[in-house]
């Protein structure tokens, strides 16, 4: 098991995502060194971020760390999901394409990498693009 981040969970889905993909996470920012990227090698677009951040930054009525995923989903999957449990609007992405999951075993890690799956998805090179020719 890939163990290069704090929580259980995480580290339980890295190693699922490299066992899937072949992909590890990258670390880009020194500052930041529990932030992990992964990207589609084929074109380094991203499909999860990991990070530590504060609970206030997704509740403020709530505080301590927790560690997050963030992952990009269609407008419709996102607009389901904040209203269940251990979601959030996305933080530090747009919130229009990402979605925030807390990783602390609430939701299964099963259900996880299907979502996962979804945002890896976008990130083909036949997904990229929609109808018109934009990214999406």
């Amino acid at each position: 098991m890939i163990n290069c981040f704090i929580y259980e969970q995480t580290n339980r889905l890295t190693s699922k995502i490299y066992e899937r993909y072949g992909d590890n996470p990258c670390f880009p920012w020194e500052k930041y060194s529990g932030c992990g990227v992964f990207k589609n090698p084929d074109n380094n677009k991203w499909y999860a971020l990991v990070m530590n951040i504060d609970k206030s930054k997704l509740d403020e009525k709530r505080s301590g760390e927790v560690e997050i995923m963030n992952i990009k989903l269609s407008k419709d999957k996102i607009t389901n999901l904040v209203k269940q449990q251990g979601f959030y609007p996305a933080y530090h992405m747009n919130k229009k394409n990402w979605i925030t999951i807390i990783l602390n075993n609430t939701l299964s890690d099963d259900f996880l990498l299907e979502l996962v799956e979804e945002s890896h998805n976008f990130t083909l090179r036949n997904n990229s693009k929609n109808k018109t020719g934009k990214d999406i």
